[in-house]
C-alpha cells in the first residue's frame, strides 16, 4: 500500500504535467498504446537536442559541478553555456 505522503506526490505531478488527475486505466491505456516507432521518433529527438545539466545547490561545490558539465558538454562538440548563481 501507498503512503499518502506518495499518493500525494503522484496527484500533484498529475496536476503540473496535465492539469488533472490521471486514473490507473488511463495511465495503462496511455503506455500501452507506445509503439516502437513512437520510441524511435523519441530517441531521434533525444539524438539531436542540445543537452542541459541543472544543479541546484549553494555555494562552491555546486557551482564548481556546473562548470565541470559545461566543459564536458563543450568538449563534444555541442552549444552549451553556463549560467550560474552562488551563494556562499
Amino acid at each position: 500500500l501507498e503512503s499518502s505522503s506518495v499518493h500525494a506526490e503522484q496527484m500533484a505531478r498529475h496536476l503540473m504535467a496535465h492539469d488533472r488527475l490521471i486514473s490507473s486505466q488511463e495511465l495503462v491505456e496511455r503506455v500501452s498504446a507506445v509503439t516502437i516507432d513512437d520510441m524511435r521518433r523519441y530517441a531521434a529527438k533525444l539524438a539531436t537536442a542540445v543537452p542541459t545539466v541543472t544543479v541546484v545547490g549553494s555555494g562552491a561545490a555546486s557551482l564548481a559541478q556546473a562548470e565541470s558539465a559545461a566543459r564536458i558538454l563543450s568538449t563534444r562538440g555541442t552549444d552549451s553555456a553556463l549560467v550560474a548563481t552562488a551563494r556562499m
